[in-house]
């Protein structure tokens, strides 16, 4: 996989990681104490700031509190646009209302990689 992590930025501020992923991307979440994935939907995003996903409920009433907590690492991955991404990033918060919707740091680092060789042909 390619280094998604791009270079310092000329003002001096810390370095801008774009992920090109379109909102409702179906992705994957790992984390620590639990044997399986997790299927999530990336419903938003604030760029440097913070990623939104859409945490099915019934997911969140299994697991809920117990590993879902904030400054929790976990890691995601994902396929959009022909291209598979992969980052680590920690848990913001989770909130209940008006759904279940887990807010995750940006991440620093992105691992990206192109599945296709050449376009698709219509």
């Amino acid at each position: 996989m390619n280094d998604g992590a791009s270079q310092p930025a000329p003002n001096g501020k810390s370095p801008t990681v774009k992920l090109s992923t379109e909102i409702g991307t179906e992705m994957q979440m790992e984390i620590a104490g639990l044997s399986s994935r997790i299927k999530l939907t990336m419903i938003g995003l604030l760029d440097g700031k913070y990623l939104i996903f859409h945490l099915p409920p019934k997911i969140y009433a299994a697991i809920g509190n117990n590993l879902l907590k904030p400054n929790i690492s976990i890691n995601i991955r994902g396929i959009s646009k022909g291209e598979a991404y992969g980052f680590t990033t920690s848990i913001i918060m989770v909130n209940q209302t008006p759904d279940t919707l887990m807010f995750v740091k940006y991440p620093h680092k992105i691992q990206q990689h192109t599945i296709r060789q050449g376009q698709r042909i219509k």
